[in-house]
C-alpha cells in the first residue's frame, strides 16, 4: 500500500467521522448558533491534511477553534487563506495552546485573559 493510498484512506476516515459528529449535532445547531465542532482536528498532525479536510466539508466555517495545539512561544501559526489567526501566548503545560481562525471579512476582536491554569481566548464579533 502506497503512502498516498494511506493518506486518502485516512482522509476518508476523517470525513466520515466529521459527518457522523455533525449529524449528531444537527438538532442543537437548529436551536443555537451554527457550530460545527472539529474535535478530529487535534489528531491531524499535518496542517495540509487539515486544510484538505476543511475543503471536503459541505459547509463554510466562519470560526475555527483548535485546542491543545502544543505551540511554543516561537511557533509560527500556519496561514489559512480567507482567515485571520489568533493564538494564546502563555504556556501552561506541554499541551498548551489555542489557535482561532476567524473569517477575515469579520471585524473581530480577540483578547487573551489571564488564567493561572488554563488557555483561553475571548472572541468578540459585532452583530451584523
Amino acid at each position: 500500500m502506497t503512502s498516498l493510498t494511506c493518506c486518502h484512506e485516512r482522509l476518508d476516515e476523517l470525513g466520515n467521522t466529521m459527518a457522523s459528529t455533525n449529524t449528531r449535532l444537527a438538532s442543537v445547531e437548529q436551536q443555537q448558533a451554527d457550530i460545527h465542532p472539529l474535535k478530529e482536528a487535534e489528531h491531524i498532525k499535518n496542517f495540509t491534511y487539515f486544510t484538505i479536510a476543511l475543503k471536503r466539508m459541505a459547509f463554510d466555517l466562519d470560526v475555527i477553534v483548535l485546542t491543545e495545539c502544543r505551540i511554543a512561544e516561537s511557533s509560527i501559526i500556519p496561514v489559512l487563506p480567507g482567515y485571520i489567526s489568533y493564538r494564546t501566548h502563555k504556556i501552561t503545560n506541554q499541551n498548551s495552546g489555542v489557535v482561532v481562525y476567524i473569517k477575515d471579512a469579520w471585524n473581530s476582536n480577540v483578547t487573551e485573559p489571564v488564567f493561572n491554569e488554563a488557555d483561553c481566548l475571548i472572541i468578540e464579533i459585532p452583530h451584523c
